[in-house]
């Protein structure tokens, strides 16, 4: 067997118990297509004692070039939607989601699920398998991006380099920082819908839309579509590259990009 073809391998790890109390003893390394309990099931316990870790368990082992193209895929794809086939094509839905968990866990990228945002708290909705994800710090993503500080600095607008990305990276960074170790956003659940606002914050019990963008003009349909929906909202915000400006006709109040801060609690 080859290094290549380790990840596919699931790693049996045996019980310190006598075999005689488990009728998954006889297990040994199996390739995942023919991983099964000798009484001929595919699960991930044993059907018959039910056994879980620490007893026994299995491990997936990640192929360093999934996790390594994982890892690119995200910090190519901030402010956008994920699926975890469209993370890595070269590797199964199944690995990336893997790779994709491994990431979260060693907190190096943070998941950003959507939610329902009808009520507090907003991770009582979470929908796992709707989600963006942004990286653990905006040095990262511009190291990733390998574009020299001097350029950066020569912009005015921030929101204008790599498509807002970074804009919607330190928008997202300083939510965390200051909300905690979630957060959350809104995407429409209607077939054929692509409306969704960027980011949920919560301050003193109300939750206010979140919308990072390059200007002060523009629609914001999607940010207009949740107020409308949501009526118990006192406003939405915008984070742009201008100056304070107030709303109220249109219950929106727009921020400078370094007020993120100031949203939440």
């Amino acid at each position: 067997m080859t290094l290549k073809q380790s990840w596919s391998i699931w790693n049996w790890k045996p019980a310190e118990l006598s075999p005689e109390k488990h009728c998954c003893s006889s297990m040994r390394f199996r390739p995942a297509r023919e991983r099964s309990w000798p009484c001929g099931t595919f699960t991930s316990r044993c059907p018959n004692c039910m056994l879980s870790p620490p007893g026994h368990s299995w491990s997936l082992k990640i192929d360093i070039t999934c996790l390594d193209a994982v890892f690119l895929n995200v910090a190519k794809s901030i402010g956008e939607q994920l699926q975890n086939t469209r993370l890595n094509a070269r590797h199964s839905g199944q690995m990336n989601h893997k790779a994709f968990d491994l990431l979260v866990k060693a907190k190096i990228i943070h998941k950003i699920p959507a939610c329902d945002p009808s009520g507090l708290p907003l991770g009582a909705t979470a929908n796992q398998k709707k989600f963006k994800a942004i990286m653990l710090d905006i040095g990262l993503l511009q190291r990733i991006y390998q574009v020299p500080v001097e350029l950066e600095l020569r912009q005015e607008n921030l929101l204008a380099m790599y498509r807002g990305i970074l804009a919607e990276q330190f928008a997202a960074q300083e939510l965390l920082a200051k909300d905690g170790s979630a957060l959350y956003y809104w995407a429409r659940d209607v077939r054929g819908s692509s409306a969704e606002v960027d980011y949920l914050a919560v301050r003193q019990g109300t939750i206010y839309p979140v919308e990072v963008k390059s200007g002060a003009s523009g629609s914001l349909k999607s940010l207009h579509l949740m107020l409308e929906k949501y009526l118990n909202y006192p406003e939405g915000i915008v984070l742009y590259s201008g100056t304070y400006i107030k709303l109220p006709e249109q219950k929106l109040t727009f921020m400078p990009l370094y007020c993120a801060t100031t949203i939440s609690d």
